[in-house]
């Protein structure tokens, strides 16, 4: 069953919605791949698609990020996550209520759960706030 926390509500802004897509090299099984997203400076991020299962973490920085880079998927984490996702497969996520994000760069990771080697497709819907 997907999981979507560490989220920060806000009312929705306006402006039209972009999507923005990363596919990873073909990951083994609880292999990760680190990758950043531009997005609009602030937005809200209105949904998450994940082609397998897997599990998605934004970050506001990299450092951040590299804190964070040896926590398991069932600890909580000890930095600032902007959204974090697990999926046992296939998902299509709405994020509601929307997460206000005032980065500009997502500081990404994306881990294959899928049980065998995958190139994880994540693509992640936001507007301007």
């Amino acid at each position: 069953m997907p999981s979507a926390v560490f989220l920060r509500p806000q009312a929705s802004g306006g402006g039209a919605a972009e999507t923005l897509e990363h596919t990873t090299a073909s990951l083994a099984d609880d292999a990760a791949e680190d990758f950043t997203l531009a997005v609009v400076n602030p937005c809200h991020l209105l949904s998450l698609e994940l082609s397998h299962a897997a599990w998605f973490r934004a970050y506001p920085s990299a450092e951040a990020r590299t804190v964070d880079a040896s926590r398991t998927v069932d600890a909580d984490p000890t930095v600032d996550v902007l959204l974090e996702v697990t999926s046992a497969g296939v998902l299509v996520l709405a994020l509601d209520p929307a997460p206000y994000v005032e980065a500009a760069t997502l500081y990404c990771r994306l881990t294959n759960l899928s049980g065998g080697a995958a190139a994880v497709n994540a693509a992640l819907g936001f507007v301007g706030a």
